[in-house]
């Protein structure tokens, strides 16, 4: 299989997944619209759209970067920067948006001194304390940044002790679900830390198997159909599964990108246009959702538009968000070269 069908697939699970998160996200502000069809959405998708989210970053750092890293081809100061300029103009202009919302709802928030430095410096969650930002769903992004500056640590150990790089990284995912257990209240150990390290270096992990020659991709997909049959088999059986529900979705969305990577007639189904098209801009579709939800639900309300079914309401704020997506992504993200869309890392 070509690399490029790879990254084609793995941008479609970005465009499903994103637009899970944002059902799940925008569930009140539509009064739960599609509520019938769409109960699994609002339970779950928060968590498979992180998960995902984390686990992708990894995986494509770690494809694209391990040997970068450890070798110091690439200076910490080019490999952080151009994971912060590709989503740094949309993270504060979508966080300026959210205070402007708050100049009109609740201005209470809006002058809370602390929540605006960390807003602004990036550091509202899993640095010093579990804040969010403005803009609340962003608090991933601060997450995220930490992981990224511990592979970075951790690839620049492995050039003196190639060892530690795989057991570091184990080491992490584990650490990660203690921390989703725990919830202690402190810096670099909160719960939300744990859940960006279980997912994050649990991709790093799944890329270094997949990048081995050793390794038959055949054998590998052949795991991932089999465990995500074995599972679906047990949730519909059982109808409830004797362990956290959180190791279940991260197991899940592992398998997920396994076959994504290697199953052909998958990557064909998410090569199409329409989910392409949401997966390319995916990164700016996560960052507007809730302004643009806000915003959209005051309006409603400050024209007395609430007699208009909610259903059709969701609808035109859906076309809406892709659309304003659409246009972030051309003009504020900043991406690679014309068709490299597929190795983007976040």
């Amino acid at each position: 299989m070509e690399i490029q069908n790879r990254f084609i697939g793995i941008d479609g699970l970005r465009a499903l997944f994103c637009t899970g998160l944002v059902f799940y996200h925008i569930n009140e502000v539509f009064h739960s619209a599609f509520y019938a069809l769409l109960w699994p959405v609002y339970q779950y998708g928060g968590y498979f759209g992180n998960y995902i989210f984390f686990m992708v970053s990894g995986f494509l750092v770690a494809f694209f970067y391990k040997e970068r890293v450890i070798d110091q081809t690439i200076t910490f100061s080019q490999y952080i920067s151009k994971r912060i300029c590709k989503w740094l103009p949309m993270y504060l202009l979508t966080n300026v948006m959210m205070m402007l919302y708050l100049c009109f709802k609740d201005r209470a928030q809006l002058f809370d001194i602390k929540k605006f430095l960390t807003t602004v410096l990036i550091l509202p969650s899993g640095w010093f304390s579990q804040d969010t930002p403005y803009n609340q769903p962003l608090w991933f992004v601060s997450v995220l940044m930490i992981c990224y500056i511990l592979y970075y640590a951790i690839g620049k150990l492995s050039h003196r002790f190639s060892a530690v790089y795989m057991l570091l990284c184990i080491f992490l995912v584990f650490w990660g679900m203690i921390l989703e257990v725990k919830a202690w209240n402190i810096p670099f150990h909160y719960r939300i830390c744990g859940e960006g390290y279980m997912n994050f270096f649990l991709g790093v992990i799944l890329a270094e198997i997949m990048r081995n020659p050793k390794i038959s991709r055949k054998y590998v997909l052949t795991f991932h159909i089999v465990s995500l049959g074995l599972i679906a088999a047990l949730i519909f059986v059982f109808k409830m599964l004797p362990v956290d529900m959180r190791w279940i979705i991260t197991l899940i969305c592992s398998n997920l990108i396994g076959i994504a990577v290697y199953e052909k007639h998958i990557v064909k189904l998410l090569s199409l246009r329409i989910i392409q098209r949401i997966g390319q801009c995916g990164l700016s579709v996560y960052m507007w959702h809730v302004p643009l939800a806000r915003w959209f639900r005051y309006l409603e309300s400050s024209f007395n538009l609430s007699f208009i079914d909610g259903r059709i309401n969701m609808i035109i704020y859906l076309v809406l968000l892709f659309g304003v997506a659409q246009v972030s992504y051309r003009w504020l993200e900043s991406v690679p070269g014309k068709g490299s869309a597929g190795i983007r890392d976040i």
